[in-house]
């Protein structure tokens, strides 16, 4: 098959995408080989996997179901599909593309049958999901999952044997009623989707593997940033002293949980708080009066939002204030309970350590530890983050500690999202 059947998704999308495998499925209706049943790949993404490994995986593993007798290779290499596909991506402002963003191009452009590959990093090797979409019932028809190398020919080889006979034996009964929720119907076992969101900033993940399903949801607010040090000169030019002192410490950011049970595929809308700024320090010279540092920054709230419904873990205060406020930041307040949902739990954490007028806390000053959900759902404890120590970083929604004389304090840790799903 040629190359050009492969749309290379990563130079129109940000470094990295996410995929995600659905599980569902019936046989192909239409007659094997027929021009009906043709079949292209599509690849996601990060940047390792720009290059010729991920493409010849998706080329080889669209062969290997080829070669089943159920698909056949699309005309002219499928390239009027993706001209539409690039077309359908401009009109998306380069956001990530659905399934249903493909069924509307459908098979009107010569390609009925799609497989979507996800291809991540996992820490040597990769992580591989693929599902194989039916682009006229606009329905997922087979998944496949494969954890290993994929660093040359044989590895390669390998993996797309697994996905593609995966992808043929995998299989899930769907409703009728068009858009309706999926029972459970092929595999025998419980199956556990995890997506874990640490950096800050944005994301998106959508949910739509199999159903019923049981979906839980635990979000971490970020850390407050520490106080910066502070010092002051007394006396005169030549016979003078100074004073130093230490400044207040960050709070630790609010857990949260939810859980729910989805019939339907299932977006959410992800804002992971970025960790409080560290405070500069504040040096006054003869004749000022002594001030505290500069207050530390406040950690940012993290969102998860899904329909109607939002959950919401608000970050830590910075330490310290204006003036001489030297007193240690604030946990984030406790989250409400979003409208309508009876399992959830919130916890804030704890308060940063004060600072002092006189003297040096850097070996004592610590940051407030995150918030933790303890014994809800799957997770026996999420979150509880230690905040910054002497030489030790804060851990994810932790405080920042903080500084001594003409140090700053230290930036809290980012917040962070865990989604676990069954179905």
């Amino acid at each position: 098959m040629s190359k050009s059947i492969l749309l290379k998704a990563a130079v129109l999308l940000p470094v990295l995408c996410f995929s995600f495998v659905f599980a569902q499925g019936v046989s192909p209706s239409r007659p094997a080989n027929s021009p009906g049943n043709a079949l292209a790949a599509y690849v996601f993404g990060g940047e390792e996997m720009r290059g010729e490994n991920g493409e010849l995986l998706a080329e080889t593993v669209v062969n290997n179901l080829v070669a089943t007798g159920r698909y056949s290779n699309p005309r002219r290499g499928a390239r009027e599909f993706f001209r539409a596909v690039d077309r359908e991506q401009a009109r998306n402002r380069g956001r990530i593309l659905e399934d249903r963003n493909f069924c509307r191009i459908g098979g009107d452009e010569g390609v009925q049958f799609l497989v979507i590959i996800d291809i991540e990093s996992a820490g040597r090797g990769n992580s591989v999901w693929a599902r194989l979409l039916d682009l006229d019932g606009c329905k997922i028809i087979g998944t496949a999952e494969f954890t290993g190398l994929v660093r040359n020919n044989n590895e390669i080889n390998a993996a797309a044997r697994e996905l593609a006979n995966e992808l043929v034996h995998r299989r899930m009964n769907r409703r009728g009623g068009g858009g309706g929720g999926a029972s459970v119907g092929g595999p025998s076992r419980g199956r556990t989707v995890r997506r874990e969101f640490t950096t800050a900033g944005n994301h998106s993940f959508t949910f739509n593997e199999g159903f019923p399903a049981t979906i839980e949801i635990y979000v971490l607010g970020a850390g407050g940033g520490g106080q910066g040090g502070h010092s002051a000169m007394y006396g005169n030019p030549v016979n003078n002293r100074t004073e130093r002192g230490s400044g207040a410490a960050g709070g630790g950011g609010t857990a949260s949980y939810m859980k729910i049970n989805a019939r339907n595929s299932v977006t959410f809308n992800i804002s992971v708080g970025a960790g409080g700024a560290a405070g500069g320090n504040n040096h006054r010279g003869l004749g000022q009066s002594w001030e505290s540092g500069r207050e530390g920054g406040r950690g940012g709230s993290t969102v998860v939002s899904f329909g109607s419904t939002t959950l919401t873990a608000e970050g830590g205060h910075g330490g310290g204030g204006g003036g001489r406020n030297l007193t240690g930041g604030a946990s984030g307040a406790g989250s409400q309970a979003p409208a309508g949902q009876l399992d959830w739990a919130t916890t804030p954490g704890q308060k940063g350590a004060d600072g002092v007028h006189q003297g040096d806390l850097r070996a004592s000053s610590r940051g407030g530890s995150a918030g933790a959900v303890t014994r809800k759902g799957s997770e026996s404890s999420f979150g509880g983050g230690s905040g910054a120590a002497s030489n030790t970083a804060a851990q994810a929604g932790g405080g920042g500690r903080g500084g001594f004389d003409r140090e700053s304090g230290t930036a809290g840790g980012n917040g962070r999202v865990l989604i676990v799903i069954t179905y």
